[in-house]
């Protein structure tokens, strides 16, 4: 019976330890199970974060790299552009330079000619003007019938000299105002020239958009009360005026 009784308690106690072992296992693999996809997708959150902090890292990097670019960039075209504008402030120096000389000349020019003409008693006899399109200096048809009375004129006085003064509108640059003045004036000069009138006795000078000098600012004035475009027609010009002294007025009506 007691034999019996310790096969019961034994089997009892074997029973319990297979239960508690199958048990054991079953809460491990369980634990295991819920466990391991947790564990990859920690692991897997960690490499996107690895990767995206990657990314960011060299998105960063790229962004300083393009503003080092453009801050690179701003320098030269601020170096460029400072360069340019001393460039443009030595031409605008030129330019005006180029201006003050011609203006001297011109004073100087128009003085020799005052001082010619009061040491020789030379008289204006005769004067004209010559108008030009804008940025030309091409003679019209009108223009040369013009100059061919100035040539007339010029052969009854065989001692008279020819005054020639070109002018501009103040449209375009100064200096460019200048040349072309200059331009218009030598127009007339080279037709009188062809016409037979003594190039040394023809005196040129271009002053481009400036006042005239005073000997001719009377002359050259536009209207009062002139428009704007009028203003420009007028002085797109070449003033030309004839002197002669009156002794040689004189002798050349009694041959007539």
């Amino acid at each position: 019976m007691s034999i019996k009784k310790g096969s019961y308690i034994c089997l009892v106690a074997g029973t319990i330890s297979l239960v508690l072992a199958t048990s054991g296992c079953a809460t491990r693999r369980y634990v295991r199970n819920k466990v391991e996809p947790v564990d990859q997708r920690v692991a897997a959150a960690e490499a996107t974060t690895a990767a995206l902090s990657s990314k960011h890292d060299s998105d960063i990097s790229a962004v300083h790299e393009r503003i080092s670019t453009t801050d690179m960039k701003l320098a030269e075209t601020a170096a460029a552009v400072q360069q340019a504008q001393g460039t443009a402030a030595r031409a605008m120096e030129a330019s005006d330079a180029n201006s003050s000389a011609f203006n001297a000349y011109a004073k100087a020019n128009c003085a020799t000619v005052e001082c010619i003409n009061a040491t020789l008693n030379f008289q204006l006899v005769d004067k004209a003007d010559v108008l030009f399109g804008t940025n030309s200096s091409s003679l019209t048809r009108d223009d040369k019938a013009t100059l061919d009375q100035i040539v007339q004129k010029t052969q009854s006085f065989p001692r008279s000299m020819v005054e020639i003064a070109g002018f501009a509108d103040t449209r375009g640059s100064r200096t460019h105002n200048l040349i072309l003045s200059n331009k218009r004036a030598l127009a007339v000069q080279r037709y009188l020239a062809l016409q037979n009138v003594p190039v040394r006795t023809i005196h040129v000078i271009g002053l481009g958009e400036d006042t005239p000098p005073a000997s001719l600012e009377s002359e050259m004035s536009a209207p009062q009360g002139a428009s704007k475009e009028d203003i420009n027609r007028l002085a797109r010009r070449v003033g030309i005026r004839i002197f002669a002294a009156p002794a040689t007025q004189g002798a050349a009506g009694r041959s007539e």
